[in-house]
């Protein structure tokens, strides 16, 4: 008989990157790509909410969106987020 910690790990790898994995390496992938400091706030249904504190950090993510997300992607080998969601705080 298999115990839950076994069963949990064969069903987390049965669907994929984790919601954790993919807050970090979401974060990851900003922070090296453009150099800016970023907390990774929420992930649901596609979506990644993140923040930072600086307003050109924020319009700089805007303006790489895509690109961000191809490369977030592309780390995950599964198209896990599909839109950014930025705040400053």
């Amino acid at each position: 008989m298999e115990n839950i910690v076994d069963l949990l790990k064969k069903r987390a790898e049965s669907i994929g990157a984790s919601k954790l994995d993919v807050m970090t390496e979401a974060k990851l992938v900003i922070s090296q790509q453009l150099k800016v400091e970023v907390r990774a706030l929420s992930y649901k249904n596609g979506m990644l909410k993140i923040a930072t504190e600086d307003a050109s950090a924020a319009s700089e993510i805007r303006l790489n969106k895509q690109a961000l997300l191809n490369k977030i992607n592309q780390k995950l080998d599964q198209e896990k987020i599909k839109d950014l969601i930025i705040t400053i705080r």
